[in-house]
């Protein structure tokens, strides 16, 4: 019964699952699973419960490295940081040896860019939409027309971000307008 009230509680109370406690459940979950799957086997326990907790622990640091689901967006993974830090540092590096000058604006373009280079689609997607709400929000039309390029290109890649990449690429060309003059949407005037 104790047992039954936790997942009761663990699955009415959502809001307080953490990015941790999801890969710990993942992980004991998937190590009982393995020594059932074992004793029922008759696999000895001297091999079935080392094999399900290394197997568990392997199961729950993917699960906070990569994330409980496909759905979560890149900057909400714990590992998405470090990710994101060696795609700068790569692009910083590739920029440097072919002699070109740090970008001062548009850093969010620089590292989609590289994430696009190296074929990390879901966190190019992310980057793009905070450049196209950067471009808007600071009304930088040249910034804004490299989104709906790099959206596009993202879009003709195919993959699981298509659809949300022709979704991009269509925002930005609306936000463009038809003249291509710049945001339609203004920052507000400061007070």
């Amino acid at each position: 019964m104790r047992v039954l009230d936790l997942l009761v509680r663990l699955a009415l109370f959502r809001r307080n699952h953490t990015q941790g406690a999801t890969s710990v459940l993942w992980g004991v979950v998937f190590a009982l699973f393995l020594w059932a799957s074992a004793a029922a086997l008759a696999i000895p326990r001297s091999r079935s419960v080392p094999f399900a907790v290394v197997s568990g622990i392997a199961i729950a640091i993917f699960v906070y490295l990569r994330g409980a689901g496909l759905d979560n967006p890149p900057a909400a993974q714990p590992g998405a940081a470090y990710r994101r830090l060696r795609a700068r540092r790569r692009a910083a590096r590739a920029a440097a040896a072919r002699g070109e000058p740090r970008p001062a604006h548009g850093r969010e373009l620089a590292e989609a860019r590289a994430a696009l280079a190296h074929g990390d689609a879901p966190l190019a997607l992310f980057l793009l939409r905070e450049a196209r709400r950067v471009a808007v929000a600071q009304g930088r039309p040249d910034e804004l027309r490299q989104v709906a390029e790099l959206a596009a290109e993202l879009a003709r890649a195919g993959g699981r971000t298509q659809a949300a990449g022709e979704r991009l690429a269509s925002e930005a060309a609306s936000l463009l307008g038809a003249d291509g003059a710049g945001p339609r949407v203004r920052p507000p005037a400061p007070r």
